[in-house]
């Protein structure tokens, strides 16, 4: 066996051992008949909404990337979002640059330092809807609740134009 179907097989391995922790503590027969009464319009549009929302992750960090292609940029995202639901403390997290130091040769430092602006920048916009919302909600006068929005646009988009090199 090569060296590149051991890898394969033990990542396999690990894929599964994984998937069995996950469903380790699910009822089969309950979700099966959850699922069955789901509506499949509905399901559908939240698996393409999900796939959408994964590719412009993908996008958005790719932007911050030195090297790392978008293919692999986005693939190490949906396998950080898949170990920050199983780890503990979110440690899973840094599983995004320490893959795309093994698979892109992208430098773990930099890369560190992109994710930590990302969750800022993440933290920032939930930060201006929720003022938005609140506004909205409990009345802030004319027109405030749309200042709030457009400097929070204004803000994230000169902290989101970030170059690529």
């Amino acid at each position: 066996m090569t060296a590149k179907a051991k890898r394969i097989a033990l990542g396999l391995a690990v894929s599964a051992g994984l998937l069995a922790a996950i469903l380790a503590g699910v009822d089969g027969e309950a979700a099966w008949a959850r699922l069955r009464q789901a509506d499949g319009p509905w399901l559908l549009a939240s698996l393409a909404v999900s796939a959408a929302v994964l590719g412009a992750r993908g996008l958005r960090y790719w932007g911050l990337c030195e090297r790392s292609p978008l293919g692999a940029v986005t693939a190490a995202i949906a396998v950080q979002n898949a170990l920050t639901r199983v780890t503990p403390l979110r440690l899973g997290e840094l599983s995004l640059p320490y893959a795309l130091h093994r698979v892109a040769g992208e430098p773990a430092a930099p890369a560190l330092v992109h994710l930590v602006l990302v969750r800022l920048v993440e933290l920032w916009v939930l930060l201006c809807a929720a003022s938005v919302a609140g506004l909205a909600w409990f009345g802030g006068g004319e027109g405030v609740a749309e200042g709030v929005l457009l400097g929070g646009l204004v803000v994230t988009g000169a902290v989101g134009r970030t170059p690529r090199r």
